[in-house]
């Protein structure tokens, strides 16, 4: 239910709060430290992508839609992080703002609008 969808909006800015806070102490180690978090990420889109699934009644065309919304959104994401906020805010600042931009979405999971 809501709680569903509430809980992997909370482990997406977890996961957006970790990686600020660990690019911030520089704690981000080559390839093993990016994989680890890039995982995280991963499982928590796949996770929202599976839950926003059961609530509809063609589960093929909702995760399908909501696959090609993140893919479009990462590369549009992408292209606004590495052109306009990091150099505006820097790395950190950017994480952070991404991080609350997620919790952001809380409202929508709990009137069942996410």
């Amino acid at each position: 239910g809501r709680a569903g969808g509430i809980g992997i909006l909370a482990a997406m800015a977890a996961v957006d709060g970790i990686v600020a806070e660990t690019v911030r102490a520089g704690a981000l180690a080559g390839i093993a430290g990016s994989s680890v978090l890039l995982f995280a990420v991963g499982a928590t889109v796949g996770a929202a992508i599976a839950w926003a699934s059961l609530k509809g009644d063609d589960p093929g065309r909702v995760g399908g839609a909501l696959y090609a919304a993140d893919l479009v959104g990462g590369a549009v994401g992408a292209l606004l992080a590495s052109l306009f906020l990091v150099p505006a805010f820097g790395l950190i600042a950017t994480a952070y703002l991404v991080a609350l931009w997620t919790l952001a979405a809380l409202p929508l999971a709990e009137t069942g609008a996410a």
